[in-house]
């Protein structure tokens, strides 16, 4: 169905541009012979200012006019199907990549994930009422979308971050074990080379030493001031499985505003990154 209304869009399109080229040429036509009015040319000179035009070329500029309205407005909803298209065929991808996974006995998603949610039928709304709550329900997604996304980069909290670094230190230091005593007290006795030692060894050996260390400290606390707030490393887990619980829940509600307009007569586009098990899942009571 979608397909067919691309195809029309795209046929009424066409026909608008046939239109537009018509019109465009009917324009040249008219302009051309109002250049060649020597009256209107004399005029125009006499009176230094354009001579207004013809009836003919007037008219003729009010038709491609018109044409030119007709033609955005066509390439606009021909584009507009286009995209809706395009939704529902990244929509219909993911939807696909669900079901193999699940069938896959190493996928993501256990089969009986896929079972049905029935969500109870709440009557007809007004288009206006379905947009509003539509758009409500659409806006508190995207601002779960935007914490789950702030979640994902914030950095830990300084002090977790500066033991970290001390962890790192320490292990720098502990990989300072230069072979003294086989290379200075053996008696075929030879200069240890500089390449076993440089550039990276001496650096273990400065890690470890306190001025180097605050050093480190402080361009981190530096970096701290450019970054956005922390959230410690133990909350991330549940933080980030009460905003995909959330995220569900208002999804769930997305898909039964969408399933109740269908059945009265209302095509509402879904989103392109909406959850394809919840499309895929939810169906409206008997």
């Amino acid at each position: 169905m979608l397909h067919a209304g691309v195809v029309a869009a795209l046929t009424t399109w066409q026909e608008a541009k046939r239109e537009l080229v018509s019109a465009e040429a009917a324009a040249v036509a008219a302009q051309d012979v109002d250049r060649r009015d020597i009256d209107r040319f004399n005029r125009a000179r006499q009176s230094g200012t354009p001579e207004a035009p013809s009836p003919r070329a007037a008219a003729a500029q009010t038709t491609l006019d018109r044409a030119r309205d007709r033609e955005g407005s066509r390439r606009r909803g021909r584009e507009a199907s286009e995209a809706a298209w395009q939704v529902a065929d990244r929509l219909l991808a993911a939807v696909r990549e669900l079901l193999r996974t699940s069938d896959d006995p190493a996928g993501r998603r256990a089969p009986e994930l896929l079972l049905p949610i029935v969500v109870e039928r709440r009557g007809p709304k007004s288009p206006p009422d379905v947009a509003v709550d539509l758009e409500r329900v659409r806006a508190l997604i995207a601002a779960v979308t935007e914490e789950r996304t702030a979640l994902a980069v914030a950095p830990v909290p300084f002090d977790e971050a500066t033991t970290r670094l001390d962890e790192w230190i320490d292990d720098l230091a502990q990989q300072w074990q230069p072979p003294l005593a086989i290379e200075f007290a053996a008696p075929d006795y030879r200069p240890p080379s500089a390449d076993a030692f440089w550039p990276f060894k001496p650096f273990m050996l400065l890690a470890a030493l306190t001025p180097v260390r605050d050093l480190l400290r402080e361009r981190l606390m530096a970096a701290y001031a450019q970054l956005p707030g922390s959230v410690p490393s133990a909350e991330r887990q549940a933080l980030a499985a009460d905003l995909a619980t959330r995220q569900r829940q208002l999804e769930l509600q997305e898909e039964h505003l969408i399933l109740e307009a269908a059945e009265n007569g209302m095509a509402i586009a879904r989103r392109p990154d909406a959850d394809a098990a919840v499309v895929l899942c939810v169906v409206l009571a008997e």
